[in-house]
């Protein structure tokens, strides 16, 4: 009406059509988007005898057997940053050209875990099957993926896994299939190489500083600059964090953040940047444990010396030697702890601030 010209013979009939309502809407073309790998870290820096372990143990000439690696660790230790760098690593060398899938299967307190029945129906459409062709059952949607990866060289990544059980139906049956799982637990994976992630070394944690910061920054300051690795622990998070801090604030010396982060009551919120803070990361792994469990982790944080045994605990909580034995063994297996020699027990350097926090009166989580 508005052009001044009458309908045609097309628009005719399908006016007609939609007042009839024999409308038919034409099939989605199936998705594929199986290159799902995130960027990697352009200043990713050390882990050269980690990753040497990872790729010497690669089969020469095809895997008889599909590949597992477990990453595992603290909370800000750099799981998922390995794991993505090897990924790249591996690909990039043409090793696994196939499809290359990522999930976050989000092992932490805050959320629950990710549904594998879910996460299945997610790369199968991703690597083109219809949602009409994907199957209801978390059987049938298994069996379909291990089809449909078998013989093309793929890799998974499976990051932040909460369990064993959550990760199995996940992880590729056929040769020629690399999985890195990434969980803040150790994972009881069949035919898994695993290795638990430790901090950086203190070379280590000042050339990613000089990276971020700039190595004139870092070679004005060098004290400083060792002070600040030191009270960081060596956890790559934390040195992530501080390196951000002096990025995003050019007018600092060093030697600013290096006098913030000496008071250990002021440290933990001082490592925070772009929204992220170590502070809530440690909490996902402390609201994990068991009430009894949080309640003698709190405790360390008032113990005067640098380590523990379950005795000394068990006098400290007021519980049994058995039970004192299994909260610590829940505390390491969150890698909040740390075992020594002779069945001792150690808090890592900014894991005993938090628990210090925790302790104090109004403490929160």
């Amino acid at each position: 009406a508005e052009m001044g010209v009458e309908p045609g013979a097309e628009l005719t009939e399908a006016h007609r059509r939609v007042l009839r309502q024999q409308v038919t809407v034409a099939e989605a073309a199936p998705l594929r988007a199986y290159r799902q790998l995130p960027p990697d870290l352009p200043e990713f820096t050390g882990r050269e005898p980690e990753i040497r372990r990872f790729i010497e143990r690669l089969p020469v000439g095809g895997a008889a057997t599909a590949v597992v690696w477990g990453i595992q660790g603290t909370a800000g230790v750099g799981k998922t940053r390995l794991a993505v760098h090897l990924a790249h690593l591996l690909a990039d060398r043409g090793s696994y050209c196939g499809p290359q899938l990522f999930v976050d299967l989000r092992g932490r307190a805050d959320t629950p875990p990710a549904d594998p029945a879910a996460v299945l129906a997610w790369f199968l459409r991703s690597l083109g099957v219809p949602d009409n062709a994907v199957p209801p059952d978390l059987a049938g949607r298994a069996a379909l993926y291990q089809e449909h990866l078998r013989g093309r060289h793929a890799l998974v990544v499976l990051d932040n896994a909460a369990s064993t059980a959550q990760v199995l139906p996940l992880l590729p049956n056929a040769p020629a299939t690399l999985t890195i799982v990434t969980s803040r637990r150790a994972l009881a994976l069949p035919g898994a190489l695993n290795l638990t992630l430790g901090g950086f070394t203190e070379p280590e944690a000042l050339r990613f500083l000089s990276r971020v910061v700039g190595p004139a920054r870092v070679a004005r300051e060098p004290r400083a600059a060792e002070q600040i690795v030191r009270q960081c622990g060596g956890l790559p998070l934390a040195v992530a964090l501080a390196a951000r801090r002096l990025q995003a604030r050019p007018q600092w010396a060093l030697g600013d953040l290096a006098s913030r982060l000496a008071h250990p009551r002021h440290r933990l919120g001082e490592l925070a940047a772009g929204g992220r803070d170590l502070q809530t990361r440690l909490g996902y792994s402390y609201r994990a444990l068991s009430q009894t469990s949080q309640r003698i982790f709190r405790l360390l944080g008032r113990h005067p010396g640098m380590d523990v045994t379950d005795a000394s605990v068990s006098r400290l909580a007021g519980v049994d030697q058995l039970a004192a034995r299994k909260a610590l063994g829940q505390l390491v297996e969150e890698h909040l702890l740390t075992v020594t020699r002779g069945q001792r027990y150690l808090l890592p350097h900014l894991v005993r601030d938090y628990a210090r926090e925790l302790a104090r009166p109004g403490g929160t989580d």
